[in-house]
């Protein structure tokens, strides 16, 4: 049974190393620039029997107008991604938040098996950011994806 705790400090140290397994690149190199980072946040862990399995967490707020999601789940428990998570994930976005819109995006050549994820979910994609994300390896083009409200089948 999965537990939902909201994201909190207490977290991070787990949350941390649960992305560094979860995460197809090699993203935050120091734990305080991610705690820094997350203190920005919002969202929602997920838990089964007392590990933190996975997160889905909120940036980039803009009231009435946009919020970004991020996810990451443990590759052994992404069935803890189920439709009462995603239900309550997109209310949170859409009608706690009251937002029109979602957006994320994927890393390309990085990323790229999450597009297949992000589809089913609802998200349509949107366009490219050439060399938008800086990784220790290079340079690499964001593929950008969004859901509006009156598409999410989720509420």
């Amino acid at each position: 049974m999965v537990i939902i705790k909201n994201l909190c400090r207490e977290y991070y140290r787990q949350l941390f190393e649960l992305i560094k397994i979860a995460e197809p690149y090699k993203g935050y190199q120091a734990y305080d620039q991610f705690c820094q980072n997350m203190d920005t946040h919002q969202g929602f862990t997920y838990w089964e029997d007392g590990e933190l399995v996975g997160c889905v967490h909120f940036s980039h707020f803009f009231p009435g107008d946009s919020v970004m999601i991020h996810a990451a789940f443990h590759p052994l428990h992404k069935a803890a991604m189920n439709r009462k998570v995603m239900r309550q994930v997109f209310d949170f976005a859409f009608n706690k938040l009251k937002v029109h819109r979602v957006i994320t995006y994927s890393i390309e050549g990085i990323s790229d098996s999450i597009m297949k994820f992000l589809y089913g979910m609802g998200f349509e994609y949107e366009g490219t950011m050439r060399e938008a994300a800086k990784l220790p390896d290079g340079m690499y083009d964001l593929n950008l994806f969004g859901m509006l409200k009156k598409d999410c089948r989720w509420l």
